[in-house]
């Protein structure tokens, strides 16, 4: 989704819509109350209202079967929720990007050992999967696989890291999946992505078995 840091959505600056989506997903799918929204949103009543009206209109937010004032995020919520604020990314780049981003978890699985980590899946979501030549940012969800230690000493070794704020093998592994561009590249956990109920496509790696989300 592509939100840019001087326009207003719904009339709301996007950091604050923003943080508002992500509050009302950690409700974890529960119904909420135009109360919740106004305490999510950080507004009263009279501001609120409108908002959220725009919101349902345009599918961020349905509401219940059984009663009209009770509301439900849905997937478009999610992928607001996971939104970043950017000037825009061409799609072509986007695309020399994501083959950079393959390219690296080849990389990364030709020598385990070395990183003590595995890339299992890599999937795109938000603003790709559209038809927009211009996107927000490239949004990947990646699932890693930390390799066991198999010495008392990579145990110290691990702990002594974690005592002192080193990084972790997963966390190097998404810094060199996210290639040194933070601003263009939006890495999550690929759990957060199923959570959300984002749409996803699967571009490394297996598909997910019928027991997880699955992209319509």
């Amino acid at each position: 989704m592509h939100l840019r840091s001087g326009e207003l959505m719904f009339g709301v600056a996007p950091t604050i819509l923003i943080d508002c989506a992500r509050q009302l997903h950690r409700l974890a799918g529960q119904p909420f109350t135009l109360d919740d929204f106004c305490m999510a949103l950080g507004a009263p009543i009279r501001e609120a209202k409108p908002v959220l009206a725009q919101m349902i209109s345009e599918g961020f937010i349905s509401t219940q079967a059984t009663s009209s004032s009770v509301y439900l995020a849905t997937p478009k919520l999610g992928q607001l929720a996971l939104s970043n604020i950017s000037e825009g990314l061409p799609r072509a780049q986007a695309d020399a990007l994501l083959t950079r981003i393959l390219d690296q978890a080849e990389s990364v699985n030709a020598d385990p050992l070395k990183h003590r980590c595995e890339v299992v899946r890599i999937v795109v979501f938000g603003s790709y999967l559209t038809e927009k030549e211009v996107l927000g940012d490239l949004d990947i969800g990646v699932e890693l696989k930390e390799l066991p230690r198999q010495h008392e000493q990579d145990w110290n070794s691990r702990y002594r890291d974690l005592l002192r704020g080193l990084a972790t093998p997963a966390s190097k592994v998404k810094s060199l999946l996210r290639l040194r561009k933070p601003k263009q590249i939006s890495i999550h956990d690929l759990a957060e992505v199923l959570r959300l109920g984002t749409p996803y496509r699967l571009v490394f790696g297996e598909q997910l078995d019928s027991t997880h989300a699955s992209p319509p």
